[in-house]
């Protein structure tokens, strides 16, 4: 695509060294990460907003019937189609982390009321070796709809230079529909939130299951092997999920920073003796600055 407008294609994070991505979670989650050095990426129907996709759907929808004399009908049907019933065919696993690692509302959320962790990881790391895509949620909604509106012209000028051959179209606007989990609610915008994104097939005969994992790819364009697609039930509800190496290097720098939070009754030596006796190294180990019991 062309640099002149800007796309959903610019949420697509490419970070510094230095930029950190913080999971907050409860202690069990955070000892259960480090020390089988995986994370797992969730069905994101199944996240706890539950417009995680359809919000930027709406988004999609608003901005096409607001500018149908902008595109020629076929190219509409064609691509509400695509955007619409990708569900069917691909389903994206997601985990979700912060550019904040020290905000009550995540601590209250999402850390076992300030009693667990907040994990800081080096963003790059992910980029490089996951297999993922990390993607910089937006939460401005005029904002969004001027990045889809831009999207939309790019594809519409796409589709007419290709004669309108639908097969030719198909794999970038299933990148245009799954980009669109970039856009959220802007009531969630203190979340500042990174997105990692791995994508799924939507499997049609159900005695193999219902999703498969197919791998990725690292920035170097190796190969990430795929991984088993599994499934928990919490509270009885039936959520698939895959459980995602965060060090498949095995290098141990991963971690770049480790918050406690302030009804975490350990001390902060402790937590960095044990997560040295794990085998990482290089990242600091520090308290919450909130004064929240």
């Amino acid at each position: 695509m062309s640099n002149k407008l800007k796309t959903l294609l610019s949420l697509d994070v490419r970070p510094s060294k230095s930029v950190l991505m913080y999971h907050y979670c409860s202690s069990n989650s955070f000892w259960s990460i480090v020390e089988g050095q995986a994370i797992w990426l969730s069905d994101i129907f199944k996240m706890n907003d539950y417009s995680e996709l359809t919000w930027g759907r709406d988004v999609f929808l608003g901005v096409i019937n607001a500018n149908r004399h902008a595109f020629s009908c076929d190219f509409i049907a064609s691509i509400e189609k695509i955007v619409l019933e990708i569900d069917d065919y691909v389903r994206p696993f997601i985990a979700s982390f912060s550019a904040e690692g020290d905000l009550m509302s995540q601590w209250r959320l999402y850390a076992d009321d300030a009693r667990g962790f907040s994990l800081g990881i080096k963003a790059i790391e992910a980029c490089d070796h996951w297999g993922i895509r990390l993607k910089k949620v937006l939460y401005d909604k005029e904002k969004q709809k001027h990045l889809v509106q831009n999207s939309l012209i790019e594809l519409f000028n796409g589709w007419i230079a290709i004669d309108e051959n639908i097969p030719a179209l198909i794999d970038v606007v299933s990148e245009f529909a799954i980009d669109l989990c970039a856009l959220k609610n802007p009531a969630f915008f203190e979340e500042r939130e990174y997105r990692v994104v791995r994508l799924t097939t939507v499997l049609q005969n159900a005695e193999e299951g219902l999703f498969s994992d197919h791998g990725g790819h690292t920035s170097e364009h190796g190969v990430v092997p795929p991984i088993p697609v599994q499934v928990r039930f919490p509270e009885k509800d039936e959520i698939f999920y895959v459980s995602l190496p965060i060090d498949p290097q095995q290098h141990g720098t991963v971690i770049g920073k480790v918050l406690l939070g302030s009804k975490n009754e350990m001390k902060p030596t402790d937590v960095e003796t044990k997560l040295k006796e794990l085998g990482y190294s290089k990242f600091s180990v520090g308290l919450s600055a909130a004064t929240y019991r």
